[in-house]
């Protein structure tokens, strides 16, 4: 009969209080344009969900209420011409059934 091994116990590591990076090795990140392009998520409270069925009428009543607020920044001020810009592309794509594209694709086509 084989004898069983014990295990060693493991020694832990502890973190050192400094670390040298080399940052000339330091790659771009791959994933940051995607990053930008992807869409924020936020949880809406299930009342508010039944009555929005789809994402893009939730978005469009969020920019209608966007357009309605007074506009006191800048950062306000350029939602409100994306999503102004946004629906003008959607009028001229049509807003048939044949229209699939998100508004992220919609802004990303307006970046090129």
């Amino acid at each position: 009969m084989k004898k069983t091994s014990v295990p060693k116990p493991r020694k832990t590591a502890e973190a050192a209080k400094e670390y040298k990076l080399n940052y000339s090795k330091a790659k771009p990140n791959r994933f940051a344009a995607r990053a930008k392009a992807m869409s924020f998520v936020a949880a809406i409270d299930p009342d508010v969900a039944k009555v929005f069925i789809t994402a893009e009428q939730f978005n469009t009543a969020l920019r209608a209420l966007i357009s309605a607020m007074p506009q006191t920044t800048e950062k306000a001020k350029s939602i409100s011409l994306r999503s102004e810009k946004i629906m003008e592309i959607r009028k001229k794509l049509g807003a048939g059934k044949q229209n699939k594209k998100s508004s992220v694709e919609i802004l990303s086509e307006m970046r090129r």
